[in-house]
């Protein structure tokens, strides 16, 4: 028996987050473990309960915005590996996050959660 990846989800939005949740169990039921948060102020209390594996990271939260939030996230788990997830489709910040230490870059124009609603 092989251990789930253990992901923390990092969005404020409930559509996007059913979403994320959905596609994971559709595509991978038994593989992913997802804890998630609305905000930064409720990452500090998980990190001392959940040590993730991979993060997804909303660039955008209601306690905090922009490049200043990977580098927050950073700051909490400075070894583990981010992924932006994010509703700002600009190359400059998208290249900026890769340098200060995202693993990757995803555009939420991608999806759509308007099927959720």
């Amino acid at each position: 028996m092989h251990n789930p990846v253990r992901l923390l989800l990092v969005e404020d939005s409930k559509t996007y987050s059913l979403l994320i949740r959905g596609m994971l169990q559709e595509l991978a039921r038994d593989e992913y473990l997802v804890e998630a948060a609305e905000a930064l102020e409720q990452v500090a209390g998980l990190a001392e309960v959940f040590d993730p594996d991979i993060i997804l990271l909303d660039l955008f939260l209601p306690d905090s915005g922009g490049l200043d939030t990977l580098r927050r996230m950073k700051s909490v788990f400075p070894d583990k590996a981010i992924v932006v997830l994010s509703s700002v489709d600009d190359e400059d910040t998208a290249f900026q996050a890769n340098r200060e230490g995202a693993q990757d870059y995803l555009f939420k124009s991608e999806t759509n959660p308007r099927t959720l609603e």
